[in-house]
């Protein structure tokens, strides 16, 4: 259950973000930087990071599900696509 939280959360948050950042140039060269830098970042290197905000239950895991699916299915591919 917690994956599919997970990854319609991290996968809708990704496609707002991504036609945001395709209808508006402001927008997109002001995230853009920041997107492709944790882009580059492993999804494995956050595991502490949402350990400690919200300690070890469901919701840390839901937040990485969501990190991942939403930083590679996303805001990169629709706004690679639409620029």
């Amino acid at each position: 259950m917690r994956a599919a939280i997970g990854f319609l959360g991290g996968a809708a948050l990704g496609v707002i973000l991504g036609v945001a950042m395709a209808q508006s140039p402001l927008l997109h060269g002001t995230v853009n930087p920041l997107v492709q830098m944790f882009r580059a970042v492993p999804s494995l290197a956050f595991v502490p990071l949402p350990i400690f905000w919200f300690g070890i239950g469901e919701t840390s895991k839901i937040f990485l599900i969501a990190w991942a699916s939403s930083s590679r299915s996303g805001s990169i591919p629709i706004s690679a696509c639409a620029t």
